[in-house]
């Protein structure tokens, strides 16, 4: 399948609490780092991007961080995945719980900032919930983001980026030669890519806000 970018998704990446509507606490223990996985499904191929990993503060863990992934023609869902950061001597994350949104949904939605409960992996208990605000750009272009020093994006974004850089490049170089004045471009950002670690796809839009 030909891979064709309709547009890019950004994803902030506000808060997870570990309490569910009832206030239980449902991670097991407080004494780790947590990240979030942001995963879209579908088309030619799967993206992915994550967050920084932070420590747990009394129940919840607040990122407040912006990710950047491109949204492909034939996109079916978007997975937001809280994972634990591993251990010395583990040979990789574990997962600490999950949902998934169709993307059909979150398109009519658009811009989101909600509240989203979360699944364990395999029972399928509750895993509290997770804050996550999106909106989205159409076009080839990916979108400028405010804090974009502290912005991670996918491996093609960053490709896609790097393209256009060095064509701007080149302009400028032209340019230079013509006797005209130059151009600057600045761009900013990480990239971060990581494998899916297995985890429950709950399909909901209308995640409930939890009680603070």
């Amino acid at each position: 399948m030909a891979e064709k970018i309709k547009g890019y998704m950004t994803v902030k990446v506000e808060e997870a609490s570990g309490k569910n509507k009832r206030d239980e606490y449902k991670w097991d223990g407080y004494d780790f780092e947590g990240f979030v996985k942001v995963e879209i499904r579908g088309g030619p191929r799967n993206v992915k991007v994550q967050s920084k990993a932070i420590k747990v503060e009394g129940s919840s863990i607040y990122w407040n961080e912006d990710l950047v992934l491109e949204v492909l023609e034939g996109a079916t869902e978007l997975r937001l995945i809280l994972c634990r950061k591993k251990l010395p001597g583990s040979s990789q994350s574990s997962v600490i719980a999950a949902c998934g949104i169709y993307m059909n949904d979150i398109m009519e939605a658009v811009p989101i900032d909600k509240y989203f409960e979360l699944f364990k992996p395999g029972q399928g208990g509750d895993g509290g919930f997770i804050r996550v605000g999106m909106t989205y750009a159409a076009g080839p272009t990916p979108p400028v983001v405010a804090n974009a020093e502290e912005t991670q994006i996918s491996e093609s974004t960053a490709t896609e980026i790097a393209k256009r850089l060095a064509e701007a490049q080149e302009e400028e170089e032209d340019e230079e030669d013509e006797g005209l004045g130059k151009k600057m471009i600045i761009v900013g950002g990480g990239i971060a890519v990581a494998s899916l670690v297995g985890g429950v796809l709950v399909s909901l839009l209308r995640g409930k806000k939890r009680d603070r």
